[in-house]
């Protein structure tokens, strides 16, 4: 894999434009300067979102740092823009990304964050493949709009984490390069048998 292979899937602003109808509106700064972020915001359509940058959140603290409750109320928005910017300090990964923040129905709340709890999924693939999928999920790939999506694919080894909407479709969440993506409740032996037969066969 090349340089750019893994900018592609690792920074948002690579992969987001393959993925853009299967995902949520998104916008995106190149630097920290909240200006910027403020011009962005104004961009997203009204409802919710969240801030994160090109690959990480402050999930760990939801209401501070991650949570946008309305994108109209901009005062509100750009406090919480701040407080993920002072957060991630020297760690900001590219920009500001602010991405719209989807129906997804919730299972419950997390008790530490007050994070909403969702149905999530992560697929490893292999140039288009699927390689694991946490979870049991026969149809997720089934999506003709994500089946398209996947086939634009740019970078041969990446993870995509979906989550499941109120009409039970899915949709992506993230992208990310599979090398330094974490395999969650996937069984390593068979993940790295499944990755070892996929490299012998199709390199």
């Amino acid at each position: 894999m090349s340089p750019a292979d893994y900018a592609y899937g690792h920074h948002l602003p690579g992969w987001y434009d393959d993925f853009r109808e299967v995902t949520a509106p998104t916008v995106w700064t190149a630097s920290s300067n909240l200006e910027e972020a403020r011009v962005a915001l104004a961009r997203l359509p009204a409802g919710p979102a969240i801030v994160k940058d090109y690959v990480k959140s402050a999930k760990h603290r939801w209401k501070e740092a991650c949570f946008i409750p309305d994108v109209g109320d901009e005062d509100a928005a750009m406090a919480v823009i701040s407080a993920f910017l002072t957060e991630q300090a020297g760690d900001l990964n590219g920009g500001v990304v602010l991405r719209a923040l989807r129906p997804y129905p919730q299972r419950g709340i997390e008790e530490r964050t007050g994070m909403p709890v969702i149905d999530e999924r992560r697929v490893f693939l292999w140039r288009g493949t699927p390689l694991a999928v946490s979870g049991d999920e026969a149809a997720l790939l089934q999506d003709s709009r994500l089946q398209a999506a996947i086939a634009r694919l740019r970078s041969p080894f990446v993870s995509v984490d979906l989550a499941r909407l109120e009409d039970d479709t899915w949709e992506v969440v993230e992208v990310g390069d599979g090398q330094v993506s974490g395999l969650r409740d996937m069984d390593p032996v068979q993940f790295y048998r499944a990755l070892r037969t996929a490299l012998d066969s199709n390199p």
